[in-house]
């Protein structure tokens, strides 16, 4: 199974939409945004309709947050773990992330 949307979140629980690679069923269920759950909990989820675990091709998202730290202010970590197509996996700018906030708010107004 993999992350397909992430519906809500209060910090680092969320809920979301999981799609199974092989055939396609979704499932929502809960999560946790931290490494363990997406290194080794989703790739491990049993797919409901098929029974199949993720391929071995699975990479994992990376967390919103640094492993460290519990946030309370929005900050913004690890969009996109290295080496599962994306070229560059670093650590927003504040700048960046504004844009990212504002853009957002614009569109659901």
């Amino acid at each position: 199974m993999r992350i397909k949307q992430i519906t809500d979140r209060h910090r680092r629980d969320f809920t979301a939409v999981y799609e199974c690679e092989h055939c396609g069923a979704t499932d929502t269920s809960s999560g946790y945004d931290d490494d363990n759950f997406h290194r080794n909990v989703i790739p491990a989820m049993k797919c409901k309709a098929c029974g199949k675990t993720a391929p071995d091709s699975y990479c994992p998202r990376g967390t919103l947050y640094p492993p460290d730290e519990v946030d309370d202010a929005g900050e913004y970590y690890n969009f996109g773990p290295a080496g599962c197509g994306i070229e560059e996996s670093r650590n927003l700018t504040e700048e960046e992330a504004w844009l990212i906030i504002e853009t957002l708010r614009s569109v659901m107004e």
